[in-house]
């Protein structure tokens, strides 16, 4: 019996540590709603996040990158966009969009709510799960 509690008590433990509740992730289908505390234009802002691919589509633009997560924090590769002419009001929120997503370092996930945060956990931008 004396040999076998050390076998009992890593089984234990290791069943303790495998159903700890993780944090949960950033992927999904994200509709962005503001960013820096104001409402995000336009309306159409979409945010993908799936199998390590970051994409944002504004209606005009694409931008993608990869991304890496290791508990809240978030690493995003370079941003890469296509380059087409559009509205300059659409242009420039793409252009801020790529600044934010450039400064973003963590994240934080209640349900159905995703904040991008800055260093400091500033949140950067706020989106909700689209269904």
């Amino acid at each position: 019996m004396r040999h076998l509690m050390p076998l009992l008590l890593t089984g234990t433990l290791l069943a303790c540590t495998s159903t700890a509740k993780q944090p949960a992730g950033p992927e999904g289908s994200w509709h962005i709603r503001h960013w820096q505390g104001q409402v995000a234009l336009p309306a159409t802002a979409e945010l993908v996040l799936s199998d390590g691919q970051l994409r944002l589509y504004f209606g005009c633009n694409r931008l993608s990158s990869r991304f890496q997560t290791q508990a809240t924090h978030l690493r995003l590769a370079p941003l890469v966009a296509t380059k087409m002419a559009c509205e300059p009001d659409l242009m420039a929120a793409e252009q801020q969009a790529g600044v934010l997503l450039a400064a973003t370092t963590a994240y934080r996930r209640h349900g159905e709510r995703l904040q991008l945060l800055d260093p400091q956990h500033q949140v950067l931008i706020e989106a909700r799960q689209q269904r």
